[in-house]
């Protein structure tokens, strides 16, 4: 009897992380997704009636990937679709269904979502990727091998699935949510990912904002939470694999869950984690309380994210995203004499403007804190299905970048990125394919002393 057998579970790291890469690319880029979706498959398996092997690599070659695969033919490929990694993963489905057309290909990710496909690169995908996984992938394999199904047509009745028939997409029964995320598998816990590395942990899921230009906002309510001796349990793994120098904690934001926050930092407070490993984590000023405050000071050198997005308030509360300038800039001195500040903007918002976009740089860049300005991406469950008409989004099929939109020309993005570029290289600042950091050598010199890098 024919059955899924031999698993390869691919993730690519984004080229914006690759400078100095080693030799061997499996020892520097551990993908916590796909590794969370390893330890839910090897706990349901854990005989060897499972062949799985995980496959990362950097997105600047992906040739070695492609014969790794070939050599060993899986059955099914589960793919880890971000932005960064889309466009070659399709790449990577193409060329396995060349030599397995009878296999199955799976992806999942934030970026696994219908209306990717529905872009003018990706409307033949169909073709050879079988599946899109349009929620939360814990258990979502292990029912396709529990099924004994082998072939798409097979696995229409697994809810939670978007499949390819006829150059469209067909969604399955919706699928529930984890309630009790305490029943999810860690990969740290299992000690399946690298170590000496950063760490990934988080507390809860879902968001209570719904900010148009992020995709948190339809991510589910925010009431699902691990308990203190799940995340306890973690960190101690954590510490184990020697998480280095620390972790960023990914939930929508250290205070956006009162209940998710008190287990995290009683977790914390019991295993000591933070006054051994650094803690990056983003904070929602007008929700900052001073519990968040005294947690910030004990931990020994916390990086906290603030997004400003825009100066103009009106701009924000046309995203959903509501602000008060004059609190933000009390909290971000505030937490200054706490930690490192990462004020974050949006660059090419629409509905702001380059004199918007300025005034909120030169407010930031007045702060104690450094500054990130993201490029802003059409992104699936964001911009790309929530934008107001009146934006007139046009955007890059490939990177998701706005090119232009209500209040940006195209001649103001290329204006102001090449101004962006400059204030870096003044700065002596960072300069990605999607971002610019700036302000960067207080985050540093902080860093580097107390953690001693070079």
């Amino acid at each position: 009897m024919k059955r899924i057998h031999k698993i390869a579970l691919v993730s690519i790291t984004p080229p914006s992380e690759i400078d100095n890469a080693p030799e061997n690319p499996h020892d520097k880029w551990p993908g916590y997704g796909i590794r969370r979706i390893q330890a839910d498959i090897l706990r349901a398996y854990p005989g060897d009636d499972i062949d799985l092997i995980i496959y990362e690599y950097p997105a600047d070659n992906i040739e070695p990937l492609l014969a790794e695969l070939e050599e060993f033919s899986p059955d099914l490929i589960g793919g880890s679709a971000y932005i960064w990694s889309f466009e070659l993963l399709v790449d990577v489905a193409q060329h396995y269904k060349q030599y397995r057309p009878d296999g199955l290909v799976v992806f999942g990710g934030p970026s696994a979502r219908t209306c990717m496909m529905e872009l003018e690169p990706y409307q033949k995908a169909g073709d050879y990727i079988d599946a899109l996984c349009t929620g939360e992938g814990e258990g979502v394999i292990n029912e396709i091998l529990s099924s004994g199904a082998t072939t798409k047509e097979e696995i229409t009745g697994i809810a939670g699935l978007a499949i390819a028939k006829d150059d469209k997409w067909i969604n399955t029964a919706p699928r529930s949510l984890l309630i009790d995320l305490d029943v999810v598998a860690s990969p740290y816990q299992m000690d399946l990912m690298p170590h000496n590395q950063w760490g990934y942990l988080e507390s809860y899921r879902g968001c209570p904002m719904s900010c148009s230009f992020c995709e948190w906002g339809v991510s589910g309510p925010n009431n699902r939470i691990f308990s203190r001796d799940y995340i306890a349990t973690e960190m101690r793994a954590m510490l184990d694999a020697n998480v280095f120098p620390g972790i960023f904690q990914l939930d929508a934001g250290l205070n956006l869950n009162a209940k998710g926050f008190k287990e995290f930092a009683a977790a914390a407070e019991e295993t000591e984690f933070f006054r051994q490993k650094m803690l990056f984590a983003h904070v929602y000023p007008s929700k900052l309380k001073e519990e968040h405050m005294t947690f910030l000071r004990s931990c020994s050198t916390p990086v906290i994210g603030l997004g400003l997005q825009a100066f103009d308030q009106k701009v924000l509360k046309s995203h959903s995203r509501p602000a008060k300038i004059e609190h933000f800039n009390r909290v971000a001195h505030e937490l200054a004499e706490i930690g490192v500040v990462e004020v974050q903007i949006l660059f090419a918002l629409p509905g702001d403007t380059p004199d918007g976009f300025m005034r909120a740089l030169d407010f930031a860049m007045a702060l104690p804190a450094q500054v990130r300005v993201f490029h802003t991406l059409v992104l699936p469950d964001a911009l790309m299905t929530r934008a107001l008409p009146e934006f007139d989004i046009k955007f890059d099929p490939y990177s998701l970048k706005v090119e232009s939109c209500q209040g940006w020309s195209s001649a103001d993005i290329e204006r102001v990125s090449r101004e962006l570029d400059d204030l870096a290289d003044d700065d002596a600042g960072g300069v990605t394919n999607l971002w610019w950091s700036l302000n960067s050598n207080r985050t540093r010199s902080l860093v580097r002393n107390e953690f001693q890098l070079s």
